[in-house]
């Protein structure tokens, strides 16, 4: 079984080789791709989504088409300025003939938006999260080429559940594709009998006019300060970083302060702990902010921490987006091998990265990277942005899917 999943995985390794240089010799051609395209989403205010529509916007900037289905769960605001048309949720039952359920979906339209949605000429449908299958469905069943980008739970939590598995194989047997973030959310598809073929790789960035290199260090901050950010969910294993800090004063006599951004349900576990450990006047929770200030909060931070972990649900991080703009600020993040967490911190940081979440490991990180020069840190900084630009730039984000659009679709469609 191990030979076969080797196999597989250098498979799917060399396709992702060839589809790299047929992207450059896009890039290079800068060939127009024009085409009229469905996009869905699921809206429930997660700060991922930005990246998200951040790059959907992108495309439609290149001359796309854009119309954004959206299923809004939670309250989202003005979240997008291209065309919007609000589906119905769709909500599936266990079943033993997961198929019959999926072909059921394909029929009859679920709603008069999706019915008019079918009545429009769309050329490629790019659904935001796995569960934006049962919405896609229609078009799947037609042939319409079908994107599915997986961002995190939808490539661990989701395939828990052997039905949204064999859910997974129906829209791949129907040739869809899905777009993982890194090598090991590929891995754990083509686990769950997902063809290598059916599977490109293609990660996220940030635009990095919005998150500016910033020149402030935090060589003059006494007492250092480190930040978190993120959901108060297990997975970002929030409580691991308080105790890190009680550790930091216990063990190295260091009273840090610690910034923490972001609400979740875990929300009154971390408030509690930090009351029990008398670190009231060294943590400060900012709660759920917008991204500027998101930014503000991050400058000139000692390092941002994030001991991501797999939750007792199966819920994993695809790649964090917090490693990409802390970087880009300039900022050191300390984080796990976890999911690919690793793969988005800048190879001279690496040592930095710790084998799982626990306080012990992350206090010696942490202490590590106290320890280190002014101008040790300012290179960290330098070298983390570096990278950032090279691997993690929305542009590239959005040239890739243009590429993989343009494969997908063919010449032979019919363009604006």
């Amino acid at each position: 079984m191990c030979q076969i999943l080797n196999y597989l995985i250098l498979k799917c390794r060399f396709a992702q080789s060839v589809r790299s240089i047929y992207v450059s010799i896009i890039y290079r051609r800068r060939m127009p791709v024009v085409a009229r395209l469905l996009h869905l989403f699921n809206i429930f205010g997660a700060p991922t989504e930005a990246m998200w529509l951040d790059y959907t916007e992108r495309l439609a900037k290149r001359g796309h088409s854009v119309t954004c289905g959206y299923e809004l769960v939670g309250d989202a605001g003005e979240w997008c300025e291209l065309k919007q048309v609000c589906i119905p949720r769709i909500q599936v039952e266990d079943t033993d003939d997961i198929a019959a359920q999926m072909n059921g979906l394909t029929g009859t339209p679920s709603s008069g938006e999706i019915s008019a949605l079918l009545g429009e000429d769309i050329e490629l449908v790019h659904g935001h999260g796995g569960t934006r299958i049962l919405h896609a469905a229609p078009w799947i069943a037609r042939g319409v080429p079908t994107v599915i980008s997986l961002y995190g739970y939808d490539a661990s939590r989701l395939l828990c559940d052997p039905g949204w598995v064999l859910r997974y194989r129906w829209a791949a047997e129907r040739g869809t594709t899905f777009v993982v973030l890194h090598e090991s959310m590929a891995v754990s598809l083509i686990e769950c009998g997902i063809a290598p073929e059916c599977i490109r790789t293609i990660a996220l960035g940030v635009d990095l006019m919005q998150w500016p290199r910033s020149d402030a260090t935090s060589d003059s901050m006494d007492p250092p300060r480190f930040v978190f950010v993120g959901r108060l969910v297990p997975k970002k294993a929030p409580e691991v970083v308080v105790e890190a800090i009680a550790l930091l004063l216990k063990r190295h006599g260091v009273a840090a302060h610690l910034d923490i951004v972001g609400d979740g349900p875990l929300r009154h576990v971390v408030e509690s702990q930090i009351n029990a450990l008398g670190l009231s006047t060294q943590v400060l929770m900012h709660g759920a902010i917008p991204r500027d200030r998101v930014a503000s909060v991050l400058r000139g931070a000692s390092a941002l921490l994030l001991p991501s972990t797999k939750a007792p649900d199966g819920d994993c991080e695809g790649t964090p987006v917090v490693l990409m703009e802390a970087q880009a600020l300039g900022v050191p993040c300390l984080t796990t091998k976890h999911s690919g967490n690793a793969d988005v911190i800048a190879p001279s940081m690496r040592s930095f990265v710790i084998d799982r979440a626990d306080a012990e490991s992350l206090v010696t990180s942490m202490s590590r990277l106290l320890e280190c020069s002014a101008k040790e840190q300012r290179t960290m900084g330098e070298s983390g942005r570096a990278w950032v630009e090279s691997q993690f730039n929305i542009e590239r984000t959005a040239s890739e899917y243009d590429a993989l659009y343009s494969q997908l679709i063919g010449p032979s469609s019919k363009r604006m």
